[in-house]
């Protein structure tokens, strides 16, 4: 089948425990989702690092010496930020959707504006009036959550869309990676 998707080992971890921290959030109301989108952003960067950390790693990049060198003078510049990420991931052609995008960079900036902000907006996200209203109507839309006066509120589907959101885009980044590049099935941490 042309469809069939064989999720990687590092992708079924992964699945493994979004879905616990989807069953604790159901057995445990004070997990909130606040907690919850710190705790899956995090993990979801973990996995993100992971994939362009191997895809580095077997480039043909690191069959010279100038290749070498070259990754080593970026350095750590591959995972500084999400659009670090996705560039160099896009530069193997290994990037997700736009719809799955959209969704997790919407939760990297809740995450950011929870961890950064104390629940507000941050500075730099309120500095700009156009990225301002495109980012409080993807909250909306996206997440469930709304913004008064920079305060953020999670709305009542908030805590479902975010382990959606968290699913959809590993599977996404795991599919398009693994097709193209078969070897990251069985890649592990």
């Amino acid at each position: 089948m042309a469809n069939s998707y064989l999720p990687s080992r590092r992708a079924e971890t992964l699945h493994e425990r979004v879905a616990r921290f989807e069953s604790l959030a159901k057995t445990k109301p004070g997990l909130t989702a606040d907690s919850l989108s710190i705790a899956l952003v995090t993990e979801l960067e973990t996995f993100t690092d992971s994939v362009l950390e191997d895809l580095i790693d077997q480039s043909e990049a690191r069959d010279s010496g100038f290749g070498r060198e070259l990754i080593k003078s970026i350095g750590t510049q591959f995972y500084q930020s999400w659009p670090e990420r996705k560039k160099w991931l896009r530069s193997f052609d290994s990037w997700v959707d736009d719809i799955s995008e959209r969704e997790v960079l919407t939760l990297v900036d809740l995450r950011n504006s929870i961890a950064h902000g104390g629940g507000h907006l941050t500075r730099k996200q309120r500095s700009e009036f156009t990225k301002l209203v495109s980012l409080e109507l993807n909250l909306k839309e996206v997440i469930d959550y709304t913004t008064e006066g920079g305060q953020l509120f999670a709305g009542k589907n908030s805590l479902n869309r975010i382990f959606q959101i968290s699913r959809r885009y590993l599977r996404c980044l795991d599919e398009a990676s693994c097709r193209r590049y078969p070897y990251l099935i069985t890649a592990g941490y």
